[in-house]
């Protein structure tokens, strides 16, 4: 459990903040991407904080910048920029420059962290596991897909803001020295690739159903194929299509091709 010297001021603008970074992408646009998302989700710091309209009005500025990051690492950010409209509401000393600064250097750290842990991990495991169980015919498959993405989520979402509003920079920053950012990230590429090849083999399924008689006895080539490597003809279609996206092919044709193989494999009794 994190703890953190938070009053139950503070805790109350973490949990407000951190609910509205749910939303985060929800305007996205190309000119300012999720600024005003952003923006939204930072309203409750600057809100309490800047008392007179004149102050509000200028935070909201400052906030309403060019911004992009994994929206459930999010908090984390609006949390820091929320410590730091509360220095520059009760320092006068204090620059305000140094809040878009702050923003602009963890939006790239933070969005390359929580792409590699949730969209290239945690949804690959989720989806493993609900597909795997619908398969099956369990209505377990799209509750646990549910339930394994979003339990995680809802807690970094959570805990990143009290990070991000107790400990600022700081944090991320005894993170990259002590190699813990880079270990999670290589740890989740490796599970996620391990994931990938469970789901692989369980949904992917090509068989070659030619069968021939070899010194009397009737066999088919799958269950050759089968006794020496089991799942080589998925695995080697997945290979396939890894190749075919990684030397620039858009996905959409590797699907046709994939699809016409099949038709006509299947069609000619070659492929099932």
């Amino acid at each position: 459990m994190i703890k953190s010297n938070l009053n139950k001021e503070e805790k109350k603008l973490v949990r407000q903040s951190s609910r509205r970074t749910l939303s985060m992408s929800a305007s996205f646009n190309f000119e300012k991407m999720q600024a005003l998302g952003f923006l939204y989700a930072i309203l409750p710091y600057i809100n309490h904080y800047h008392k007179s309209k004149e102050k509000r009005i200028e935070a909201y500025r400052r906030e309403w910048t060019l911004f992009n990051t994994t929206p459930t690492c999010g908090p984390y950010i609006t949390g820091t920029a929320g410590s730091l409209e509360k220095r520059a509401a009760e320092d006068p000393d204090f620059d305000p420059s140094v809040i878009e600064t702050t923003k602009a250097s963890l939006m790239g750290p933070m969005a390359s962290f929580g792409d590699h842990l949730f969209w290239g991990t945690l949804r690959l495991v989720s989806l493993t596991v609900g597909i795997i169980l619908a398969l099956q015919g369990s209505i377990l498959g799209a509750l646990m897909h549910i339930l394994i993405f979003n339990i995680p989520a809802t807690l970094v979402r959570y805990y990143g803001g009290i990070v991000g509003f107790s400990e600022g920079t700081a944090f991320m920053g005894r993170a990259a020295e002590s190699g813990v950012i880079d270990f999670v990230k290589k740890a989740a590429t490796i599970l996620a690739l391990l994931m990938a090849g469970v789901l692989a083999s369980r949904i992917v399924r090509l068989e070659v159903p030619y069968s021939f008689s070899f010194f009397g006895e009737t066999t088919t080539l799958q269950g050759l194929l089968n006794q020496i490597f089991p799942g080589l003809l998925p695995l080697l279609m997945v290979l396939g299509a890894f190749a075919l996206v990684k030397k620039g092919v858009q996905t959409h044709w590797v699907l046709l091709a994939i699809l016409a193989v099949s038709l006509v494999g299947a069609y000619f009794g070659f492929l099932a």
